[in-house]
């Protein structure tokens, strides 16, 4: 199972490295579009946002002073979600990603995953840490949605015990709904 991974995680990064910075900016405006008018995303108290990657959709765009926001913050092998008031609370943190620098966690109810392949299940392949993983285990009452390029999307990922899929996957191009039920 860990070759299937390693193969589409290569493949994936392949394919990112592709997308160049126009392409990038147009489709991660549609994935905000399309995020911002679900449901989920109105009626959200709290929204765990990711710091991008320069191969992810580009979402601090959906920062604002209407909802709460909440950013990842990585210490040692915990994944845990902390209150971000504006922009300039994010700072370098691990695997250099913009982190929290402040200390009030907070639990959201909508949380936009980042991934480097998805499927029409719910099924993610991440980068190999397991940090959502862990992290959605431990709060199975939060909605999870990933968040990607259309051209993320495959057949099927390979998937363990382990590994956890989010309830709907929005694209530049679709809204997928996973196999997992909302609440």
């Amino acid at each position: 199972m860990t070759s299937e991974k390693a193969a589409l995680r290569k493949q994936m990064r392949a394919q990112l490295g592709k997308i160049g910075a126009e392409a990038r900016r147009a489709a991660s405006a549609s994935i905000a579009l399309r995020l911002t008018s679900l449901p989920i995303w109105q009626t959200a108290r709290i929204i765990g946002l990711f710091a991008s990657r320069l191969d992810e959709p580009e979402i601090s765009s959906l920062f604002s002073e209407v909802k709460i926001f909440a950013y990842p913050k990585i210490a040692g092998d915990t994944l845990r979600f902390v209150r971000v008031g504006q922009a300039s609370e994010l700072a370098p943190g691990a695997f250099d990603l913009l982190e929290p620098t402040g200390t009030g966690e907070a639990s959201p109810d909508l949380i936009l995953v980042p991934g480097l392949a998805f499927d029409q299940w719910g099924g993610r392949l991440g980068r190999g840490k397991g940090f959502y993983d862990r992290w959605l285990t431990e709060h199975p009452e939060t909605i999870a949605a990933g968040v990607c390029f259309d051209l993320q999307i495959v057949d099927q990922v390979p998937t363990e015990p382990h590994d956890r899929q989010v309830q709907m996957i929005i694209t530049d191009s679709r809204t997928i709904q996973g196999s997992t039920p909302f609440r």
